[in-house]
């Protein structure tokens, strides 16, 4: 499984150079045609945050744009006529779906080599980002929304890596430790 980069490129009929233009101009991202074509090579992995420009410039998913699903883009909600109390409501629901989605999978059952105690906390920790999101506490929604997506990323790396993918385990590894930098020292979500 490969990233999409040159294809969603391709598609769009743009050169690197011009991509990188766009990418400086449109999602204020500074980074070079010979950077962008390593990653179109694999020679080198962008960050997280230069996936999500990529993928927001794109007007795909970053899962899709990083090759790990089908899918393009999860949401065909014409924004322009909603309003911004329906947006806050849709993002809510969009959230709280995604985090009992992912404890679902990931915490019906310890088939883990973790310990029984250790699977518990990481439960409740999702219990109390749930708890956090039908609140509508919008003090970390930001980072709830980030962590949601590179925990449905690890997801889907780790189900590719159990299907022989040889690059879904370093991507997994790469995806669990974005999740951590957003944890302050004391266990809390950085705001």
């Amino acid at each position: 499984m490969y990233n999409r980069l040159r294809e969603v490129r391709t598609d769009k009929g743009i050169s690197l150079a011009k991509l990188s233009d766009e990418l400086k101009k449109k999602e204020n991202l500074n980074i070079s045609a010979d950077a962008l074509a390593k990653y179109e090579r694999e020679v080198r992995e962008p960050k997280l945050s230069t996936w999500n420009a990529l993928a927001h410039y794109f007007q795909v998913s970053i899962t899709y744009i990083q090759g790990l699903s089908n899918v393009r883009q999860p949401e065909n909600v014409n924004l322009s006529q909603l309003s911004t109390r329906e947006l806050e409501n849709i993002q809510q629901e969009r959230l709280y779906a995604q985090c009992k989605q992912l404890r679902k999978l990931f915490l019906t059952t310890n088939e883990s080599d973790l310990p029984d105690k250790e699977f518990q906390q990481i439960d409740e920790e999702f219990k109390k980002i749930e708890r956090s999101i039908i609140n509508n506490d919008r003090t970390d929604s930001s980072s709830v929304e980030t962590m949601l997506f590179i925990l449905n990323g690890v997801f889907i790396a780790f189900v590719s890596s159990r299907h022989c993918n040889r690059n879904a385990g370093n991507i997994t590894e790469k995806l669990l430790d974005d999740v951590l930098e957003l944890y302050n020292d004391d266990g809390s979500l950085k705001k």
